[in-house]
């Protein structure tokens, strides 16, 4: 008979193997740990993005406010006060936008070129929102107050990065 038939006491009196440890392998940690660090890379990368979006939506409202203000203004045919054209004529309100500053403004305008800079109405565009001057067509909009009228329309295209 071969030996390990000879003795099959052994088979009876094992006691069964039972885990002492109590925990996770290196593994199962190694693994967790790489499926956390794609899913936190995923989640930042989307959330930049859409904060990017964020600034150039916002941007472009706050300009498209302004623009709102001008054209209300003329409508109504305000005329700011404590202005230093004389008697010249009003003409309308003018939105100014700068490419090369990042700043776009509101002024009254009057005959003969003379024009106020109205308070407050003054901004800066938001951190890492530029004018794009290759696209842009128009760098003003005059909105006239007794005609209704609009000089200078076009493309004001704004980029972010």
């Amino acid at each position: 008979m071969p030996p390990w038939r000879k003795n099959r006491s052994f088979l009876h009196t094992a006691k069964p193997m039972r885990r002492t440890s109590v925990g996770f392998t290196l593994i199962e940690l190694i693994v967790v740990i790489a499926v956390t660090a794609v899913l936190s890379v995923v989640g930042i990368a989307a959330f930049v993005s859409y904060s990017r979006a964020q600034v150039l939506v916002t941007s472009a409202q706050d300009v498209a406010t302004l623009l709102n203000v001008a054209k209300s203004r003329a409508q109504s045919q305000v005329i700011p006060q404590n202005h230093t054209c004389g008697s010249q004529t009003f003409v309308g309100y003018k939105v100014i936008v700068n490419p090369s500053t990042g700043m776009y403004k509101l002024e009254a305008v009057f005959s003969g070129g003379c024009t106020k800079e109205i308070e407050n109405q003054t901004k800066r565009f938001r951190a890492n929102v530029t004018v794009n001057a290759s696209d842009t067509t128009t760098t003003s909009v005059l909105f006239k107050v007794l005609t209704g009228g609009v000089e200078g329309s076009g493309d004001i295209v704004l980029a972010a990065y």
